[in-house]
């Protein structure tokens, strides 16, 4: 999609290739208002700009649209307005159209937006806003996310940490219900029970101790390590492999952030 913002009788050119594709959407409104905006500085200084972008939602910003297919080639141009009432590509896009008269979003109402769309949708107030975004970082289909987790720890590390976990937990308890054992055992035969019992509590004890310890170990040393990287190759070969249109349709800092 290639973008063209002129008023007539300009003698500087500006050409802007897709900058705002790594920015986040705050970020972008400022400086695309402050810039490209309708008092913005390009339009006080009588520059033509020509912008690529992907962002259709800035296409009422310009004068003169032009609308390249896959190929590259011309698919259609125009005025927005002609181009939206007619019936070709730019009729279909779904966008949402600013007035772009502020300088500042400081005082723009906060807005939901559509991060596989890049569109805004309608404003909202900030009870609702506060609502969406509690809904969204609700915890769903947590029994997926371990499922996934621990297939990419493997059997042996898996078998190794539960097996600790379960050693932590069993052996003291197990402990607990010898001491009542022992008290039981020393009424009724007294203080010559206690060497037996006493090794016993020991060693019980002594294996909790190493199943806390073996559980520490497996999961930092040996757990953490090999999962971090096995699913950080995993995204890397993901992103690597995806298509054009995820990175058009993704912001670049999303999949940076990774």
């Amino acid at each position: 999609m290639a973008l063209a913002r002129s008023v007539y009788a300009k003698k500087e050119l500006v050409v802007l290739d897709d900058v705002f594709s790594g920015l986040d959407a705050e970020t972008e409104e400022q400086i695309f208002n402050r810039l490209l905006g309708k008092q913005g500085l390009f339009q006080q200084m009588g520059i033509t700009v020509l912008l690529v972008t992907h962002a259709v939602h800035r296409l009422s910003y310009s004068n003169y649209v032009i609308a390249l297919d896959p190929l590259g080639r011309i698919a259609e141009q125009g005025s927005f307005d002609n181009l939206r009432s007619s019936s070709g590509y730019v009729k279909g896009l779904t966008s949402k159209l600013r007035d772009g008269d502020d300088s500042s979003s400081e005082d723009n109402v906060p807005t939901v937006v559509d991060p596989f769309k890049l569109v805004p949708t309608l404003p909202v107030d900030q009870d609702e806003l506060n609502a969406i975004t509690e809904e969204l970082n609700r915890q769903t289909g947590d029994f997926q996310v371990y499922k996934y987790y621990f297939a990419s720890i493997g059997w042996k590390y898996n078998i190794m940490f539960i097996g600790c976990v379960i050693l932590t937990g069993f052996a003291p308890k197990v402990a607990n219900l010898i001491v009542i054992y022992w008290t039981d055992a020393v009424a009724v035969h007294g203080n010559e029970v206690n060497a037996e019992y006493l090794g016993l509590y020991t060693f019980l004890s002594g294996l909790g101790i190493i199943g806390l310890l073996g559980a520490g170990y497996s999961f930092q040393i040996l757990i953490v390590p090999k999962t971090a990287r096995v699913l950080h190759e995993r995204l890397l070969r993901t992103v690597m492999a995806a298509p054009l249109s995820f990175f058009t349709l993704t912001d670049t800092g999303t999949t940076t952030n990774r």
